[in-house]
């Protein structure tokens, strides 16, 4: 319960912008709002992990994973709050991860809905799970340099036979 408080669960908000009256009109308890993370981060995960069965359709493929990964992202909203949600992505230490990600997204649409090439489908998905992860590390103490020793590591032919 103590970390919900800190997350904003409950907190009362204040404001006239747009997500301010939206997380104004939404209040839910804490029950509500667990369960809506649950079922939203459940089926968008659901959809990303079966969206490969649709790997021979563009579209289908292009739109489930992406979807997915909306609603697996913005199931925190849940947690937080609408304005919050927007104000932890776009800190200083999320923002390029977040405007890599939502590009991404977009182009993988578009690749998707105009019937583009699958490889170039896939290539732009592979960019949009590679910033996603980067995005979800920015959470997590440490993990980016982790990421990035791991990956530097590679690289180099850190691995031992």
């Amino acid at each position: 319960m103590h970390m919900l408080s800190e997350l904003g669960v409950g907190e009362q908000r204040e404001g006239g912008d747009l997500l301010g009256e939206i997380g104004e009109g939404c209040r839910m308890s804490r029950r509500t709002r667990m369960i809506g993370f649950a079922c939203c981060f459940g089926i968008g995960m659901l959809l990303s992990f079966l969206s490969p069965v649709m790997i021979l359709n563009p579209t289908g493929f292009a739109i489930t994973y992406t979807v997915g990964n909306l609603l697996a992202i913005g199931s925190t909203t849940f947690l937080v709050g609408p304005r919050k949600q927007v104000k932890y992505m776009f800190d200083k230490t999320r923002v390029v991860a977040t405007l890599i990600y939502l590009v991404c997204l977009g182009a993988t649409l578009w690749a998707g809905l105009t019937k583009q090439h699958i490889v170039l489908v896939i290539v732009l998905l592979l960019l949009q799970f590679c910033a996603l992860v980067w995005y979800t590390a920015s959470y997590i103490p440490y993990a980016r340099q982790a990421i990035q020793s791991c990956l530097c590591s590679c690289v180099r032919g850190g691995g031992s036979a």
